[in-house]
């Protein structure tokens, strides 16, 4: 009898430590368990190149964080979604990556299309946007948990105008595409331009023929001509309609999302036009993601600063989530408390009162072949000098 009974208190035992460890183990966190991080870039539609090179500087990153051991042990896993640099495509994207993958962070867009319907989607959940693209101006001033690595397109707007100006450029045209970037970037040209104003007018995505526009800017008879296009293909044709109709202007190219291969491929096209790019500084950080994306891919980063803004994002919420930071909101509290002077491949990152950051501009120019660095001096003359074995850069 005595046997029996403790029998049975040795079964009552044994049946609630088992009830207990699948408490625990179903409310103890796992460390194996990776960490979910989606990505909004553009796979399919005109911009997909981008998206694919993106999506490369973004698994480099990963790659590194995770060969080191991860976030406290924990492997970081991207899921990436199609923004298809369009506005109901990323809206889809960013609903799938809340809903079903249950994501806390999203990288991304690319595009401003993509980051502004991103934006919207997330405005009542707590999912922090972080992007290494989008560059409207004044889009998400309002919105905590929305970051940019890059400045905005206003920034950009600015300085051509003011390059221009000191060029002793007097009148201008301003040919831009009709999307928010470029406005952004057209207003502020505008608005900037200490010179005279003679012809502006924007153009649809799909347009292939700008001839009756073109013919219109030249019978301006503008000293500069701004054009603000996306799709490299697109500014491509508008450069050589110009050519073709004789347009005789200096013309600045938009840096929005550079592909420095179409224009090596197309050197006789872009023969006098000014190129502006983001600077990228001169750092061990720089120089050893560069080297390691060359290495990794064959090829140095095509898209310049966009490359190193992605990769330097992953870095960002690695370390947030590193230091102890747990969900949107507190990795935001690290975001704007912690990255102070915050040494990144992108440079020095500081994020402002609306979560933006600003990264010098560089000007380049085609002159007989070469690629020409141009920049303003003290005295606002333009200096210039050639950018030596320019081919190797850009390959």
């Amino acid at each position: 009898m005595a046997e029996k009974s403790k029998n049975g208190l040795l079964w009552a035992i044994g049946i609630a430590l088992i009830a207990l460890g699948a408490v625990y183990f179903s409310v103890a966190p796992t460390t194996n368990t990776p960490v979910k991080i989606g990505v909004l870039t553009p796979v399919t539609g005109g911009a997909s190149v981008y998206g694919t090179a993106m999506r490369q500087a973004y698994d480099l990153a990963v790659g590194e964080i995770n060969e080191a051991g991860g976030i406290e042990g924990r492997q970081i896993e991207l899921v990436y979604e199609d923004g298809a640099c369009d506005g109901d495509a990323a809206t889809a994207a960013t609903q799938k990556l809340i809903e079903t993958d249950q994501v806390e962070f999203i990288l991304g867009g690319t595009c401003s299309a993509e980051t502004e319907a991103a934006a919207l989607a997330i405005a009542d959940v707590e999912v922090l946007l972080l992007s290494p693209g989008a560059t409207t101006p004044g889009a998400f001033d309002d919105d905590d948990l929305v970051y940019h690595m890059l400045p905005s397109s206003d920034f950009e707007g600015r300085e051509i105008a003011k390059h221009a100006f000191e060029n002793d450029l007097a009148t201008a045209a301003v040919i831009s595409e009709d999307t928010d970037f470029a406005q952004g970037a057209r207003d502020r040209f505008e608005a900037s331009y200490e010179g005279e104003m003679v012809f502006s007018e924007v153009f649809g995505l799909e347009e292939t023929s700008f001839w009756t526009m073109l013919t219109n800017a030249r019978t301006a008879d503008p000293d500069v001509v701004y054009v603000i296009a996306q799709n490299p293909e697109t500014r491509a044709l508008i450069l050589e309609q110009m050519s073709q109709l004789y347009l005789d202007a200096v013309v600045y190219a938009s840096h929005t999302l550079p592909n420095y291969s179409a224009v090596m491929e197309n050197l006789p096209l872009y023969e006098g036009v000014y190129l502006t790019s983001l600077q990228l500084p001169e750092s061990e950080k720089t120089t050893a993601m560069m080297t390691q994306y060359q290495e990794t891919y064959g090829v140095a980063p095509e898209l310049g600063s966009l490359s190193l803004a992605a990769y330097d994002s992953v870095y960002l919420i690695a370390e947030a989530l590193g230091s102890g930071a747990e969900g949107a909101t507190s990795v935001s509290e690290y975001l704007d408390t912690q990255v102070v002077d915050w040494e990144g491949a992108t440079g020095v990152i500081n994020f402002d009162e609306h979560r933006n950051t600003e990264i010098g501009f560089t000007f380049f120019q085609i002159v007989n072949g070469e690629v020409v660095a141009s920049s303003t001096g003290d005295d606002g003359a333009v200096e210039e000098e050639i950018v030596e074995e320019s081919d190797d850069s850009h390959e």
